[in-house]
């Protein structure tokens, strides 16, 4: 009636198995849902060199006029 025992709950706990006295845990479900119809995400437009460049100068003038102020 101990560790040893292959019937008791300590004895079921010690070697790691289940059975009538120590019953196995239950696995949940999986309730997830498939979507069969996924949203279409637009891919974004890449930018021209040209746009990021104007883009880059319009916030270092943004941040020079902001230290000008301080």
């Amino acid at each position: 009636m101990g560790k040893g025992d292959r019937r008791s709950r300590r004895g079921k706990i010690w070697r790691g198995t289940s059975g009538k006295t120590r019953p196995a845990k239950k696995k949940k479900k999986n309730n997830k849902q498939i979507i069969t119809n996924p949203i279409e995400v637009p891919e974004k437009q890449e930018k021209s060199n040209q746009e990021t460049q104007q883009q880059n100068q319009q916030q270092e003038k943004q941040l020079s006029k902001r230290k000008r102020k301080e």
